[in-house]
């Protein structure tokens, strides 16, 4: 009973997520550069951007649908994120896709979601949800507060075999939303109906996608503040449990101890992108054997 209450309590402590191996760095294109919203992708400024496949199915019990590369680019400029994605479709498939009014129901429709939570951690449960169908319907909201609103742009435009969507978020209306100093945790996901106007299957930028913002962007150099916030949340919870840390995970939770003291002292200083990106990959570290060997310790303590 003692080991089965422990492992109870373990079911309810949010230690550390899934880490990061790599951050996608995006390019930042000047003002006069940016792309004209037109759903096109024309612009020489996408040639600029990061060009990233969606090509994990959302659900994997479900056949993939040949035929359906989805492309999706991002860039940063004039204070906005930028994402243009084209969207291949199947040999004889029908587009769906329906104008509604802003925050209908867009996602009943073939469309675009794009999830993103600055600064986040690993698991970020406060985040933004995007989204634009193949009419450019949108809507968007925060998911604490389904009533947030926020003026963006967007453009689509539909052909044969594809359909292509741009978006500009302002990131001045996020949360700690200035693009210099700051990173981001995204998803992206694309929604598929067949031709009897039924969810067919969904491609995400990275597994399991809707609603898990879990892929590191950042633009360069990180506020200090920035990554306090992340190496602080990590180690409220370790000390949790302290004394059932391993070896490993002491190691862990020492290197964090010095990140915490060096961000203190570094204030509002700006910290190299490779050295930031070192500190979120300690933070985020993979939890798996931390709480296998915390379990352990649980199980066998005297």
């Amino acid at each position: 009973m003692r080991v089965l209450n422990r492992l109870a309590m373990l079911a309810v402590i949010l230690l550390v997520a899934s880490g990061v191996k790599a951050a996608i760095m995006l390019p930042e294109v000047k003002e006069g550069a940016l792309p004209a919203l037109d759903g096109k992708l024309d612009d020489p400024a996408w040639q600029q951007a990061n060009a990233l496949e969606l090509a994990e199915p959302a659900m994997p019990l479900r056949p993939a649908i040949p035929g359906t590369k989805t492309t999706v680019r991002l860039l940063v400029g004039g204070g906005k994120l930028y994402i243009g994605a084209e969207c291949q479709v199947a040999a004889g498939a029908v587009l769906k896709g329906e104008k509604r009014e802003h925050d209908g129901p867009v996602f009943e429709d073939e469309s675009l979601e794009l999830f993103i939570a600055p600064d986040g951690g690993a698991n970020p449960t406060s985040y933004y949800h995007f989204a634009v169908n193949t009419q450019g319907s949108t809507t968007e909201r925060h998911v604490l507060d389904p009533a947030w609103n926020a003026d963006w742009q967007s453009a689509v435009s539909a052909g044969q075999d594809r359909w292509t969507a741009e978006m500009a978020i302002p990131l001045g209306t996020l949360a700690g939303g200035e693009a210099s100093g700051h990173y981001w945790r995204i998803n992206i996901c694309r929604n598929m109906y067949d031709a009897k106007g039924s969810f067919a299957q969904g491609l995400v930028l990275a597994r399991p996608g809707y609603h898990t913002p879990n892929v590191l962007v950042m633009t360069g150099p990180v506020v200090a503040a920035a990554l306090l916030a992340s190496v602080n949340a990590t180690l409220g919870e370790m000390e949790k449990m302290k004394e059932y840390l391993s070896g490993p995970d002491k190691k862990q939770f020492k290197e964090l101890e010095k990140y915490r003291a060096k961000l203190e002292k570094a204030k509002d200083a700006m910290i190299p992108a490779e050295e930031a990106l070192k500190m979120l990959e300690t933070a985020w570290k993979n939890a798996g054997d931390m709480e296998n060997n915390i379990i352990l310790n649980y199980m066998f303590e005297k």
